[in-house]
């Protein structure tokens, strides 16, 4: 374990965000869901921010949806991005270390390359020195304690539905207030699967019911724009596929797009 002093010493570089950066750099960005809280734009901000001046040269930038949990062999962007930097003699640029892994043993092994990265978040911790290289380490062992206990929180919590459901046949889930009856597949994909397959039904169900009634609507227009056909199904309060009120145009297009 490091001591408190080698700590001090490490955190004690001088940050070089917002100063003059020169050579060539490719950036990598990485989002696990549609909802991933530091979005493509933050992390793009967070680069540029630390980009800031200078006769640098962003040379290419590869973006990955996938999980931080990945090796190597199964996050394809990031192979590249790295093949090229060690290619062209590029800097790796990272927005936030968590982007890159929340493995102690894949940080440990980008280090022990040949490869220079730079974590644009906390660019006082370079690779290219002891300090540094620790640091980053022990962040990296952070990040994975982190991912760690989400997990366990998150299997303990699911076991204690499953429990719930068990005795009292329901559970009531917090986010939507709704009373729920089984739990889905271990597997995500199933999940996706049986979510989307339903989805689609659903669409299917809708156009079957409403489609002389959008369609004789959609002929009063006289074949206007999308979104004059939407404020007339809105007029008439028919409701969308989903059960609200007013129509879009983008709704307007894919029910028609079913109706052929």
């Amino acid at each position: 374990m490091p001591t408190k002093k080698q700590i001090a010493a490490a955190m004690d570089f001088k940050s070089t965000a917002g100063k003059k950066h020169s050579g060539k750099y490719v950036a990598y960005y990485r989002v696990s869901t549609q909802k991933q809280s530091l979005g493509l734009a933050a992390q793009e901000t967070i680069v540029q921010n630390f980009l800031n001046g200078g006769s640098w040269q962003l040379i290419n930038c590869y973006i990955e949806k996938e999980s931080g949990r990945k090796s190597l062999k199964d996050r394809p962007q990031l192979e590249a991005a790295i093949a090229e930097c060690k290619e062209k003699g590029a800097t790796l640029l990272v927005a936030r270390l968590d982007r890159l892994s929340r493995s102690v043993a894949f940080v440990s092994a980008l280090q022990d390359s040949d490869l220079k990265f730079t974590i644009c978040d906390m660019p006082h911790l370079s690779s290219d020195n002891p300090q540094g290289r620790m640091m980053l380490n022990i962040m990296a062992s952070v990040a994975e304690y982190e991912a760690r206990i989400i997990s366990e929180r998150t299997i303990n919590s699911l076991a204690e539905i499953n429990t719930t459901i068990k005795k009292s046949k329901k559970h009531l889930a917090r986010s939507s207030n709704k009373y729920i009856t089984k739990l889905g597949s271990g597997d995500p994909t199933v999940g996706a699967r049986a979510a989307a397959e339903v989805r689609k039904q659903a669409a299917d169900d809708f156009v079957k019911e409403n489609r002389e009634r959008v369609l004789e609507i959609t002929k009063m227009t006289g074949g206007s724009s999308l979104r004059g056909i939407a404020k007339l199904l809105t007029k008439f309060k028919i409701k969308t596929p989903r059960g609200n009120d007013k129509w879009s145009a983008s709704q307007v297009r894919n029910f028609l797009e079913r109706c052929k």
